[in-house]
């Protein structure tokens, strides 16, 4: 199985070697599940960031007596967000797997292109 960032890094090198070995993959597919798990990916990463950051500010307003309850209502909502966000990604996450496991492994560099096996080239022969 190819690797979503081999795929990513990749994309164009993959089609033409499917297509050589005669396999129709649509990678518009993975293109868009990969964009969208990762934008979800940063969502979460930036929600998480805040979090952290007004959770210093709690325990920092705390300390000093003054009222953090505005900053810990936000947070549950944030709370919430990330929660959502983390059912969101896992199913991103088995979509691209899903299709990763349809995208078949490339031909190697090697191999001569032909549509059947009657085009390949015998390297060795071994007994009779």
């Amino acid at each position: 199985m190819l690797e979503a960032k081999y795929i990513r890094e990749h994309l164009d090198e993959v089609r033409e070697r499917l297509a050589l070995r005669g396999q129709a993959v649509n990678l518009d597919g993975f293109v868009l599940i990969d964009g969208e798990r990762r934008k979800t990916i940063q969502e979460w990463e930036r929600l998480r960031s805040l979090q952290k950051k007004v959770s210093d500010d709690v325990s920092r307003k705390k300390k000093e007596g003054q009222d953090a309850s505005e900053l810990i209502e936000e947070m549950r909502k944030v709370s919430q967000e990330l929660k959502g966000l983390d059912s969101i990604i896992e199913e991103k996450e088995k979509a691209l797997q899903d299709f990763l496991l349809v995208v078949p492994n490339l031909p190697h560099s090697s191999v001569p292109v032909g549509k059947d096996s009657s085009d390949n080239t015998e390297v060795r022969r071994w007994g009779e």
